[in-house]
């Protein structure tokens, strides 16, 4: 009985990092998330259940990059983020980004610093050989 607890606890504690590993890459707080990775947290974890904000089979990466959070995009694709996994939805993390980008244009002017981040994110990925779905499926 002592065990299934601790298996239990493990779960919901590793669930919640991985929420909160999401969370902080979203809102490009790279720092954060460098501390989480060192402590253990992983780099490509994909969340596996609709989380409030997030996609099913998201990654920190992913999170980053449909926010242009460029800081933590940088950070996650240098410390070996894979930058090519394909979330349920169909979108690799550069698909994210080129959105936030069509997006940002449409907006017009409130969104040129948006747009400048996102493309700064673009930029990184594609330095660390990232594809879209539609040229990982060629």
């Amino acid at each position: 009985m002592k065990s299934f607890f601790f298996i239990l606890i493990y779960m919901i504690s590793t669930f919640a990092s991985a929420g909160e590993l999401h969370s902080l890459a979203s809102a490009d707080q790279a720092e954060e998330v460098e501390a989480l990775i060192k402590n253990g947290s992983n780099i490509n974890e994909r969340l596996t259940s609709g989380s409030p904000g997030f996609y099913h089979g998201f990654t920190p990466l992913m999170s980053a990059s449909m926010n242009c959070s460029v800081n933590t995009v940088g950070y996650l694709t240098k410390n070996q983020a894979q930058v090519n996994v394909i979330s349920k939805l169909g979108d690799t993390a550069l698909d994210l980004v080129i959105k936030q980008i069509s997006a940002a244009r449409e907006v017009s002017v409130i969104a040129n610093q948006e747009l400048d981040k996102c493309l700064e994110s673009a930029l990184i990925l594609r330095s660390y050989k990232a594809l879209t779905a539609v040229q990982l499926k060629k």
